[in-house]
Protein backbone atom coordinates (compact mmCIF):
# COMPACT_ATOMS: atom_id res chain seq x y z
CA UNK A 1 0.00 0.00 0.00
CA UNK A 2 1.89 2.74 -1.13
CA UNK A 3 1.46 6.19 1.36
CA UNK A 4 -0.36 9.42 0.15
CA UNK A 5 1.95 11.50 0.93
CA UNK A 6 -0.20 14.72 0.39
CA UNK A 7 -1.65 13.70 3.89
CA UNK A 8 1.47 13.32 5.55
CA UNK A 9 2.05 16.68 4.88
CA UNK A 10 -1.23 17.73 6.29
CA UNK A 11 0.11 17.09 9.66
CA UNK A 12 2.04 19.19 12.15
CA UNK A 13 4.71 18.24 13.96
CA UNK A 14 4.14 17.48 18.47
CA UNK A 15 4.31 21.21 20.18
CA UNK A 16 6.09 20.18 23.43
CA UNK A 17 4.30 21.99 26.69
CA UNK A 18 6.77 24.78 28.06
CA UNK A 19 9.43 24.34 30.70
CA UNK A 20 7.29 24.75 34.11
CA UNK A 21 8.29 28.24 35.38
CA UNK A 22 10.54 29.29 38.69
CA UNK A 23 6.87 30.68 39.94
CA UNK A 24 5.16 29.21 41.80
CA UNK A 25 6.57 26.19 43.48
CA UNK A 26 5.61 22.52 43.87
CA UNK A 27 3.27 22.20 46.94
CA UNK A 28 6.65 20.38 48.48
CA UNK A 29 8.43 23.72 48.43
CA UNK A 30 5.90 25.11 50.32
CA UNK A 31 5.78 22.27 52.94
CA UNK A 32 9.37 22.62 53.19
CA UNK A 33 9.80 26.33 53.60
CA UNK A 34 6.41 26.17 56.20
CA UNK A 35 8.69 23.28 58.13
CA UNK A 36 11.60 25.40 58.06
CA UNK A 37 9.90 28.85 59.02
CA UNK A 38 8.25 26.50 61.90
CA UNK A 39 11.51 25.06 63.06
CA UNK A 40 13.62 28.46 63.51
CA UNK A 41 10.26 29.23 65.20
CA UNK A 42 9.99 26.64 67.46
CA UNK A 43 14.06 26.86 68.25
CA UNK A 44 13.51 30.79 68.93
CA UNK A 45 11.01 29.70 71.60
CA UNK A 46 13.21 26.74 73.52
CA UNK A 47 16.44 29.00 73.52
CA UNK A 48 15.06 32.19 74.79
CA UNK A 49 13.03 29.95 77.53
CA UNK A 50 16.50 28.66 78.14
CA UNK A 51 18.02 31.76 78.22
CA UNK A 52 15.40 32.88 80.98
CA UNK A 53 16.27 30.07 82.89
CA UNK A 54 19.82 30.46 82.82
CA UNK A 55 19.41 33.97 83.97
CA UNK A 56 17.04 33.44 86.41
CA UNK A 57 19.24 30.97 88.15
CA UNK A 58 22.44 33.12 87.88
CA UNK A 59 20.96 35.89 89.70
CA UNK A 60 18.70 33.79 92.06
CA UNK A 61 21.90 32.38 92.96
CA UNK A 62 23.65 35.78 93.28
CA UNK A 63 20.88 36.69 95.74
CA UNK A 64 21.23 33.57 97.90
CA UNK A 65 25.05 34.47 98.06
CA UNK A 66 24.17 37.82 99.23
CA UNK A 67 22.76 35.95 102.63
CA UNK A 68 26.05 35.42 103.71
CA UNK A 69 27.14 38.62 103.92
CA UNK A 70 27.21 41.03 106.79
CA UNK A 71 24.00 42.74 106.87
CA UNK A 72 25.12 46.62 105.46
CA UNK A 73 27.17 45.05 102.71
CA UNK A 74 24.01 42.43 101.87
CA UNK A 75 22.32 45.44 101.06
CA UNK A 76 24.35 47.50 98.68
CA UNK A 77 24.63 44.34 96.90
CA UNK A 78 21.41 43.68 96.47
CA UNK A 79 20.47 46.94 95.39
CA UNK A 80 22.92 46.64 92.97
CA UNK A 81 21.83 43.22 91.94
CA UNK A 82 18.44 44.37 91.50
CA UNK A 83 19.30 47.68 89.30
CA UNK A 84 20.89 45.26 87.07
CA UNK A 85 18.02 42.75 86.87
CA UNK A 86 15.89 46.03 86.25
CA UNK A 87 17.73 47.56 83.60
CA UNK A 88 18.58 44.07 81.75
CA UNK A 89 14.89 43.00 81.35
CA UNK A 90 13.36 46.73 81.11
CA UNK A 91 16.01 48.22 78.51
CA UNK A 92 13.98 50.95 76.95
CA UNK A 93 12.82 52.59 80.08
CA UNK A 94 14.27 54.88 82.47
CA UNK A 95 15.05 52.72 85.01
CA UNK A 96 18.81 53.61 85.33
CA UNK A 97 17.37 57.29 86.49
CA UNK A 98 15.03 56.02 89.19
CA UNK A 99 15.99 56.66 92.93
CA UNK A 100 14.44 57.00 96.09
CA UNK A 101 10.53 56.01 96.19
CA UNK A 102 10.33 56.24 92.91
CA UNK A 103 12.70 53.23 92.28
CA UNK A 104 10.39 51.53 94.96
CA UNK A 105 7.42 52.15 93.34
CA UNK A 106 9.14 50.75 89.85
CA UNK A 107 10.17 48.03 91.75
CA UNK A 108 6.63 47.67 93.22
CA UNK A 109 4.83 48.21 89.73
CA UNK A 110 6.67 45.58 88.08
CA UNK A 111 6.29 42.99 90.65
CA UNK A 112 2.88 43.13 91.45
CA UNK A 113 3.49 43.45 95.29
CA UNK A 114 3.70 46.38 98.03
CA UNK A 115 6.50 44.97 99.65
CA UNK A 116 9.21 47.39 98.39
CA UNK A 117 7.40 50.94 99.40
CA UNK A 118 5.54 49.28 102.29
CA UNK A 119 7.76 46.30 103.77
CA UNK A 120 11.44 45.68 103.72
CA UNK A 121 12.38 46.43 100.85
CA UNK A 122 12.17 49.93 101.60
CA UNK A 123 15.83 49.06 102.91
CA UNK A 124 17.09 49.43 99.67
CA UNK A 125 16.98 53.18 99.50
CA UNK A 126 18.18 53.91 103.18
CA UNK A 127 20.56 50.73 103.87
CA UNK A 128 23.42 51.35 101.39
CA UNK A 129 23.55 55.09 103.27
CA UNK A 130 23.45 54.77 106.04
CA UNK A 131 26.09 52.18 108.36
CA UNK A 132 23.22 51.90 111.70
CA UNK A 133 20.50 51.19 109.50
CA UNK A 134 19.09 47.51 110.82
CA UNK A 135 17.10 45.52 108.26
CA UNK A 136 15.90 41.84 108.29
CA UNK A 137 18.84 40.75 105.47
CA UNK A 138 16.41 37.55 104.90
CA UNK A 139 12.86 39.40 104.56
CA UNK A 140 14.88 41.37 102.01
CA UNK A 141 15.98 38.57 100.24
CA UNK A 142 12.82 36.78 99.75
CA UNK A 143 10.73 39.77 98.47
CA UNK A 144 14.01 40.22 96.09
CA UNK A 145 14.00 36.73 94.92
CA UNK A 146 10.23 37.18 94.71
CA UNK A 147 10.13 40.15 92.57
CA UNK A 148 13.14 38.34 90.13
CA UNK A 149 10.83 35.19 89.70
CA UNK A 150 7.98 37.33 88.94
CA UNK A 151 9.40 39.27 85.85
CA UNK A 152 12.16 36.97 84.57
Amino acid sequence: MPVDMSLLDQLRDIIPPPDPGFWPPAAGWWALAILMVGSLLVLRYLLNLLRKRYARQYITRGISQVATLQPDQAVIRLSILMRKVAMTRFPGSSVAGLTGEEWLEFLDFSGETNQFTQGPGRSLISAPYDRHHVCDVDSLVQVCMKWVKHVT
